[in-house]
């Protein structure tokens, strides 16, 4: 079974909470963040470092359908029809 590679905001402010109340020391934190992650199946550290920076930014957004976010408005162009003058 593969990883699932979106996951919504309340599941990610309850992962950055649980590794901000773990009570971990600053020299041991890279390897909870590694705890953490292979526990929930993240990608990485990486990962959940930018949920937590997201976070504090409070730019942190529940995950939408990618149907959803690629609809497209069809494209407007003019019609342009040639003129060959009076013949």
């Amino acid at each position: 079974m593969g990883r699932k590679s979106k996951y919504s905001a309340d599941f990610n402010l309850m992962i950055i909470h649980e590794t901000e109340t773990s009570g971990i020391t600053r020299t041991s934190r890279k390897y909870s963040l590694s705890d953490h992650t292979i526990r929930h199946g993240l990608r990485g550290r990486t990962q959940l470092s930018q949920w937590i920076i997201g976070s504090n930014e409070s730019i942190l957004e529940d995950y939408r359908s990618g149907k959803r976010d690629s609809e497209m408005k069809g494209r407007k162009t003019p019609t342009v029809r040639p003129s060959f003058g009076n013949y």
